[in-house]
């Protein structure tokens, strides 16, 4: 073996755009932070990090090349036209928002595997919440039952009058209600099917009779969802080991430095990496996605679930950024205030079907103050996820079984960090970022002056936790508790420029970057 060069940080490949010069990446697709050294034999560092003529999501610190002055804003192109923004103006605590009054309605649509309507369906209303103290084998709280229309669809009203535990469930999380929605019956081949959606409800305080201001705000979302080859009842599923899960798409996620790289396969392997072209609808060598579904007989059903497992996984809940002369606060209270997909699976792989709502009436905070400049970080809080076992009953009779994973509550683990950063997503803001951006959606900061978040809900991110050799998206509802900040200092030869992800930044910007 000869020895070329040493010195070098965090290498997985190296290449030289000339003598004297070598450049370095941490990741082998080209993503990750690049680095540039000098010199031969032992090398000496030049630049920490480098983004010139690179393809990929590259985190990079401005080289001192690209900025014209101590006080310039760098460019990588003609300068950016700062003209005609308006001015974001800095909020204070919002009024608390309007709470609608009476009952709530949850809804969704149901499909066979092919996308056609899932017809004439019995739905079964339950709650999802569970008593973390406790969880053994137990029966769900059946909320009630309705019918799948000619078009798929259903809706339910919650009853004025809910059982007194489910009442308490939903007062611990914030006024929420996390309610399950299933479907079940066999195909024309005997195929056992089952749908399965979660939505939240938002039901009448028992002693305000209006539904609380939070439980409002994340009710209402309607999904299309649909059904999914089950096991039989007395399915044994088995458990990926470690080196399995080690494989998965999962864990390529948790693994990269940069975040998603973008939405999750709509099915995922928890022991294996994904396959594209998988057909999860192919049972015993026929395709029976568009096989007519018949519901079980009519009568008293629910589900059954049996607790597998649990974990506590970092999840990320909030993401500040802060690029030339501004700094980035994130304040993430412990009542949570985020809604986490949870994930099914009939005995195979598995999918995000709908999200669960966490909140609670703890008061502790985390997050981060004041970073930057060159700044952009996402941040992650510890969650407990449990794995089930749901077996579904109908008349008495097991019908089917099927698997769940379901986020629980903030737990921080014994030892362990209350949150922490998480990735770096500096690649989202700058020059090249803001000339990309839709001109309606910027704005600028005065100098001095600070703009935030703490209305509406966050743009969701597609890979913000990998548990149980799944990876799962989540949202952050913004409050007074949960808000992305960003300061601006003090230059004034270049305006602190920001704009919203999926608006304008007095609208519904989800997230915002900085110029």
């Amino acid at each position: 073996m000869t020895v070329i060069a040493t010195n070098l940080k965090d290498a997985v490949q190296g290449w030289s755009p000339g003598n004297g010069t070598v450049y370095t990446a941490t990741s082998r697709d080209y993503s990750g932070i690049v680095r540039g050294y000098t010199g031969t034999g032992t090398l000496s560092s030049a630049n920490p990090n480098v983004m010139s003529g690179l393809f990929g999501q590259v985190l990079s610190d401005t080289p001192e090349c690209l900025a014209p002055a101590t006080d310039g804003k760098p460019v990588v192109g003609p300068p950016a036209d700062e003209t005609g923004l308006p001015a974001a103006t800095a909020e204070t605590d919002p009024a608390p928002e309007p709470v609608p009054v009476g009952p709530r309605v949850v809804r969704g649509i149901f499909t066979l595997g092919n996308g056609k309507p899932a017809a004439g369906m019995n739905v079964l209303l339950e709650t999802t919440d569970v008593v973390a103290e406790n969880p053994a084998t137990a029966g769900t709280a059946v909320l009630g039952t309705t019918t799948t229309a000619a078009d798929g669809s259903w809706s339910f009203t919650l009853p004025e009058q809910l059982p007194a535990e489910v009442t308490a469930s939903a007062a611990a999380n914030g006024g929420a209600l996390n309610v399950s929605a299933t479907v079940a019956g066999t195909t024309s081949t005997g195929v056992p099917m089952v749908g399965l959606d979660h939505t939240v409800a938002a039901p009448e305080d028992p002693v305000t009779n209006k539904p609380t201001a939070f439980g409002a705000a994340v009710s209402g979302e309607q999904h299309t969802t649909a059904m999914i080859p089950a096991a039989a009842p007395e399915t044994v599923f088995s458990q990926p080991t470690a080196q399995q899960e080690a494989s998965t798409y999962a864990a390529e996620q948790a693994a990269s430095s940069i975040g998603s790289a973008g939405p999750a396969p709509s099915w995922q392997s928890d022991n294996a990496a994904s396959d594209a072209g998988l057909n999860p609808y192919l049972v015993n060598g026929s395709d029976v996605s568009g096989e007519r579904v018949t519901p079980y007989a009519s009568g008293t059903c629910h589900t059954q679930r049996i607790f597998l497992s649990s974990r506590i996984a970092y999840t990320t809940v909030a993401e500040g950024h802060a690029f030339w002369d501004t700094y980035a606060t994130v304040d993430y209270d412990n009542k949570l205030s985020t809604a986490v997909d949870v994930a099914v699976s009939g005995g195979g792989d598995w999918k995000a079907s709908g999200s669960v709502s966490l909140a609670s009436n703890s008061g502790q905070s985390t997050g981060y103050t004041n970073q930057g400049p060159y700044f952009a970080r996402q941040y992650q809080v510890p969650i407990e996820y449990s794995k089930y076992k749901f077996t579904y009953y109908c008349g008495g009779i097991a019908k089917n079984s099927y698997q769940k994973i379901i986020a629980e509550r903030y737990k921080v683990p014994a030892g362990g960090a209350v949150g922490k950063m998480g990735a770096d997503v500096r690649y989202k803001d700058g020059y090249n970022a803001y000339v990309d951006s839709p001109k309606n959606n910027r704005a600028y900061v005065e100098p001095g002056s600070y703009f935030r978040l703490s209305r509406g809900k966050s743009a969701k991110w597609g890979g913000a936790v990998s548990v149980f050799g799944v990876s799962l998206g989540a949202s952050t509802t913004y409050d007074r508790d949960h808000k992305q900040r960003i300061t601006a200092g003090k230059k004034t030869n270049y305006r602190h420029i920001i704009w919203g992800r999926s608006g304008p930044v007095s609208g519904s910007p989800g997230l915002f970057f900085s110029f």
